[in-house]
């Protein structure tokens, strides 16, 4: 990486961290995603000093690692907003490190859905930290030749899986991610790869059924969710084909209501932009978030440009990077299927999608000087874009 790479990459993480403190600091936790039942989890073991039963609340049946840190925090009188803001600097870390690339960093560090998440109150920024480094330990698995260090490397990935896991259940995504990584490594017999997948699958049954056997002798089933508990959702809600494939949304510049309408639609606009309000100001239309949700289709079209150049060159790390893009809209359309209503599908539910669209912009600037120059400049210019949409002011409604 060159010198101006770096230094650049230094004030734009310098930047962030001032920005993420600044909107912490006025950014009410009531508000986001379910942010006063997030808060209530919190405070119940904080005041009772053990883990509620999921059939207690409405965010009760969410694994209990996030809320344990919280109550933890909340404990040593620091505010557990941060946990999000350690987990972002965690995920940039971790990119910068594995990618080496100027342009994969700046990728995540520009992209809205990681930015506008972190004041909140919510256990998705950890999971997604957990599944970002899970899906980096998997992509090296295939180029392993020792048999130790793969068992090694096979074990990490399961134990950080786990780790996800009791931070939230999407985590296990990535256990068909693994096994597919194991079978791709060219180095070992097909009775080889049969006895890793299964060390990996009976370490991680192993490491999660506290909560799968709890739950199994409450409720009678090894996952439970919140539709279990409480059914708040409207069955009659549309989920038909026309649903999950219209592209509507896109001629009429619909940067906030698709979602009420279009699978894609909802999940590109809280991808690229804040398209449930949930950071930023309640309007029915913003320049600045319009320049974001439309800086999306360049960016996008170069990412999955440079995935197919890492197909060509890596063909293995390629195949990993498009299953899991299979794997995580596959699990977002179930999900919306069994929760059908506008909040059951956002693009931070399959957090892990960064790693791909990062790894993709890198490769495609690596294809030519104007390629590189193009995405730094889009990168910088949606970053800026970024930081001024979502940067709070103190009249806002989410303020505290």
């Amino acid at each position: 990486m060159k010198l101006l790479e770096k230094i650049i990459l230094g004030l734009v993480f310098l930047a962030s961290v001032i920005f993420q403190i600044h909107n912490i600091s006025l950014y009410n936790p009531d508000f986001g995603f379910d942010g006063q039942d997030h808060q209530a989890y919190i405070s119940w073991i904080t005041a009772n000093h053990k883990l509620p039963l999921p059939g207690m609340g409405w965010e009760y049946t969410q694994s209990p690692l996030y809320y344990l840190i919280g109550a933890f925090f909340q404990t040593i009188s620091i505010n557990p907003q941060f946990i999000n803001l350690l987990a972002f600097m965690v995920i940039g870390w971790v990119i910068y490190k594995y990618s080496k690339s100027f342009i994969a960093t700046l990728a995540f560090f520009g992209l809205p859905m990681m930015n506008y998440l972190v004041p909140q109150i919510s256990n998705e920024y950890l999971s997604g930290m957990w599944i970002v480094i899970t899906f980096f330990i998997i992509l090296k698995i295939p180029k392993i030749k020792d048999s130790v260090l793969l068992i090694k490397q096979i074990l990490l990935a399961s134990f950080v899986i786990a780790l996800g896991f009791y931070t939230k259940y999407t985590s296990l995504t990535l256990f068909p991610i693994l096994l597919l990584a194991i079978v791709l490594n060219q180095h070992f017999s097909i009775t080889q790869k049969i006895k890793n997948s299964l060390v990996a699958g009976v370490f991680i049954f192993i490491l999660i059924s506290p909560i799968t056997f709890r739950n199994t002798e409450l409720y009678g089933k090894p996952f439970i969710l919140a539709e279990d508990i409480q059914n708040i959702w409207d069955k009659n809600k549309t989920r038909d084909l026309p649903f999950f494939i219209r592209l509507d949304w896109i001629p009429k510049v619909d940067i906030f209501s698709a979602r009420e309408y279009s699978f894609t639609g909802g999940l590109w606009n809280t991808f690229w932009h804040d398209g449930n309000h949930s950071a930023s100001p309640v309007v029915s239309f913003h320049k600045k978030a319009f320049g974001l949700w439309a800086l999306g289709f360049p960016l996008s079209i170069m990412s999955l440009w440079g995935l197919f150049q890492i197909f060509k060159k890596k063909k293995t790390e390629a195949i990993l990077l498009f299953s899991y893009l299979v794997v995580a809209l596959a699990s977002l359309v179930k999900y919306s299927l069994l929760a059908p209503h506008s909040n059951s599908f956002k693009a931070f539910y399959a957090m892990g999608i960064i790693v791909p669209y990062a790894l993709g912009l890198s490769a495609f600037s690596k294809t030519g000087k104007w390629q590189y120059r193009l995405n730094a400049f889009l990168l910088l210019v949606q970053f800026a874009t970024m930081v001024s949409y979502f940067w709070i002011q103190p009249w806002w409604h989410l303020v505290k």
